[in-house]
């Protein structure tokens, strides 16, 4: 699975910086 975040990860940031809003309050993106 780390896999899977490694790749949504950088996207969910990528998407916030864009939107500005940030979609995912997950915790688990920010740990490693």
């Amino acid at each position: 699975m780390k896999g899977h975040l490694d790749l949504i990860g950088p996207a969910t940031a990528v998407g916030e910086e864009l939107l500005g809003i940030p979609s995912f309050d997950t915790p688990d993106f920010s740990a490693p």
